[in-house]
């Protein structure tokens, strides 16, 4: 009878294995496989031709393979650094405007079947380490496209993530024509020049609260994950410099209601009062666009209340151009 009892638990051990195994694997014929040749690029605005490491000093890429099920399952995965990036071929045809140079990267000995690649750029710095405010869980070889995750910590801006995928591939002994993966902008940017800033100020904080926090691999934003982003910044303020940008990179606005993102500006003045401006939730931030707005510091009102003027200088439907591109530190 014990006898029994192990042959069935053999048996139904088997029987699950070979029914998982099917899932994620297509009917191969033996020995079959071929080779992908991606050619892949940036989209970063009205430039034509600039480098593609300007922008992305890192890059994941993750291959995923359709299984006999229809889903999607992650089967390899690489992780390119700067100097990975510089060190590929560059493609020996004019690139399209508005996009960096086109690098080409070749994935070999692929089983014959479906593939869609994904693209993550900047989750990581320009030497492959983790960055401390972002990270990309969820890598592992049998996961779907939606179970790997790109995160942003609460409180933190993002790194200028960019995001790309091929759509799917079908992938016989070769292929005819050459697979493109075009990276865009994942986030937003806020950016905020304030005028007359009174000499008092000796640090401002911006805080844009409810964006979205993390997103998965098929591209869809996460409702689960809403956060705060905060910014900070210590000045010194004189006649001469009364005018000051403050930048802010962030995932999209979660829309609540039909309203975008609150923004909190707080003011720190040298004898240690802090004067806290409120900003309504009017500016719905998207991916790769830039929310450029203009506030003039009115202080000279009685009872020390501050009047704070907004204007919109350009509409967040603008496309994030190569020439609003604040300097990048990775």
């Amino acid at each position: 009878m014990q006898r029994l009892y192990w042959i069935f638990i053999l048996l139904f051990v088997s029987f699950f294995s070979a029914c998982s195994s099917d899932d994620v694997n297509d009917n191969i014929p033996d020995g079959k496989t071929g080779t992908i040749d991606l050619s892949f690029s940036g989209r970063v605005g009205t430039v034509i031709g600039d480098k593609l490491t300007t922008y992305v000093k890192s890059l994941d890429l993750l291959l995923f393979r359709e299984g006999n099920n229809g889903i999607f399952v992650l089967t390899d995965n690489v992780t390119l650094t700067k100097a990975d990036l510089e060190a590929l071929k560059e493609e020996g045809i004019s690139t399209k405007p508005g996009f960096t140079t086109t690098k080409l990267l070749s994935f070999e000995n692929l089983p014959i079947g479906t593939y869609e690649i994904i693209g993550v750029g900047n989750m990581r710095d320009s030497l492959g380490s983790i960055q401390s405010n972002a990270s990309l869980t969820g890598v592992i070889i049998g996961n779907t496209m939606e179970q790997v995750i790109a995160s942003i910590n609460n409180g933190s801006p993002s790194p200028r993530l960019f995001y790309g995928t091929t759509g799917q591939l079908i992938l016989g002994t070769n292929m005819t024509a050459t697979p493109s993966l075009n990276l865009f902008r994942k986030v937003a940017m806020f950016a905020l020049t304030l005028q007359d800033v009174p000499q008092a100020v000796v640090k401002i904080d911006l805080a844009v609260e409810n964006t979205y926090g993390a997103f998965n691999m098929s591209g869809a934003f996460l409702d689960s994950k809403i956060i705060t982003v905060n910014q900070s910044s210590t000045y010194n303020f004189t006649e001469s410099l009364n005018t000051v940008p403050i930048t802010l990179v962030s995932l999209p606005s979660y829309p609540i209601g039909g309203k975008g993102s609150a923004v909190i500006l707080k003011f720190y003045l040298d004898n240690g009062q802090e004067i806290l401006i409120p900003i309504e939730n009017t500016y719905i931030l998207k991916a790769n666009t830039i929310t450029n707005l203009t506030a003039t510091i009115d202080a000279e009102q009685s009872g020390g209340a501050w009047d704070v003027q907004l204007t919109v200088s350009i509409s967040a439907d603008i496309e994030w151009n190569v020439d609003q591109e604040p300097p990048i530190i990775i």
